[in-house]
């Protein structure tokens, strides 16, 4: 199923590209680059909705994004990260790769602001009951410093429950109730080739 998701991301990407170019419309060149910066996760459990515990988590990310322009003010923006992030007090890391695919509206020539859907998947399982993969709704701004240099800050509410309701502690205890929404933050500086 993930392997037919990822295809079909592929090819819905693949097809903006030829879009993009072929609207004529459009002055912007569909461009490349990569990225990297500060990445925070934020775990939030909690059990019949009421708040239990929250976990917050310190890393960096680096990626690569391309961005296909549709028209003058809008562009389609997915980009792949690698994200690690490491938590002391508990003795465990996370390493995520990240799947953004963002709809971008250029409120001026420099300024953007973008929303879309993100896909992460943990690739290192350290806790039995969480699972690997889950999808945010996401936000963010971004402001190209000049043609190559760009910014961004971007935040993902986590709308997946990342609790494996399958598991038990124990025979007695049933984690049915219980759920876990990864929130992710971001800040990241970008080069455009």
């Amino acid at each position: 199923m993930k392997k037919l998701l990822f295809i079909a991301v592929i090819a819905i990407l693949s097809s903006l590209n030829v879009n993009a170019q072929e609207t004529p419309s459009s002055t912007k060149e569909t461009s490349y680059g990569v990225t990297g910066g500060f990445h925070a996760t934020n775990i939030n459990f909690s059990i019949n909705s009421d708040g239990l515990t929250e976990v917050d988590d310190l890393g960096f990310f680096i990626g690569l994004f391309a961005e296909f322009p549709l028209s003058e003010k809008f562009s389609i923006q997915p980009e792949f990260h690698y994200s690690i992030v490491h938590d002391e007090g508990f003795g465990y890391a996370f390493e995520n790769l990240i799947l953004p695919v963002f709809l971008k509206y250029y409120i001026t020539e420099k300024f953007n602001v973008m929303s879309g859907l993100q896909f992460d998947y943990v690739t290192n399982k350290d806790f039995k009951i969480y699972t690997r993969s889950g999808l945010g709704l996401s936000i963010g701004l971004g402001v190209d410093i000049t043609d190559s240099i760009l910014i961004s800050s971007r935040y993902s509410f986590g709308i997946t429950n990342r609790i494996d309701t399958s598991e038990f502690i124990d025979d007695f205890i049933d984690l049915s109730d219980l759920s876990a929404k990864t929130n992710i933050f971001q800040i990241g500086l970008g080069y455009r080739f």
